[in-house]
């Protein structure tokens, strides 16, 4: 006795009792032990554009982004692409995860890649700080569906996007034309 054909997330563990001969109207019992697993990702993706674009034009690998768990842990950082696209590493789940909502955090890490140490950027880090909410549900086929719901405060987005400025530098000088009871500070 062979098994064929596991549907999706099954796996054959083991046969007993499927050896030997049968004859005329005998029986003989088998038993087949299967097992099943499911396995779902989630693929974050952030989007990084430089604020005016026209002025201004993205550096591959200039900015650190980072995802965090519900404890505050840092589980995945990427750097952006040229073109802005930041992709993080899969975040895997198991059958075992199902039930269990995943909370996230994806910020900006505030660093600049490009500039040397003790210097300091000339753009602006973005601030905001995005909540990823992970529900997983079984297909019954192995998989599992991984729905992200992104948000901002209180508002769903969908999307995950980081927008950086230049700082303004103004030099300012001060001349201070004194008098006697002040001559100078």
């Amino acid at each position: 006795l062979t098994e064929t054909d596991l549907p999706g997330g099954f796996t054959l563990e083991s046969i007993e009792g499927a050896e030997g001969t049968i004859v005329g109207a005998e029986q003989k019992q088998a038993d087949v032990h299967n097992s099943y697993s499911a396995v779902g990702s989630l693929n974050l993706v952030a989007t990084k554009v430089m604020t005016p674009a026209e002025f201004l034009t993205l550096d591959e690998g200039r900015f650190t982004f980072e995802v965090k768990d519900d404890r505050g842990s840092v589980i995945r950082s990427a750097v952006n692409t040229a073109d802005g696209q930041v992709v993080f590493d899969p975040i895997n789940y198991t059958l075992e995860d199902v039930g269990t909502t995943f909370l996230y955090t994806v910020t900006e890490a505030g660093t600049d890649n490009l500039v040397e140490p003790g210097q300091e950027s000339p753009f602006a880090t973005d601030i905001t700080s995005y909540t990823v909410q992970v529900t997983l549900q079984d297909k019954g086929d192995g998989t599992l569906e991984v729905t992200p719901r992104i948000i901002v405060g209180e508002e769903e987005t969908g999307t995950v996007l980081f927008s950086n400025t230049e700082k303004t530098r103004v030099n300012v000088t001060k001349t201070w034309e004194g008098d006697e009871e002040h001559p100078e500070i």
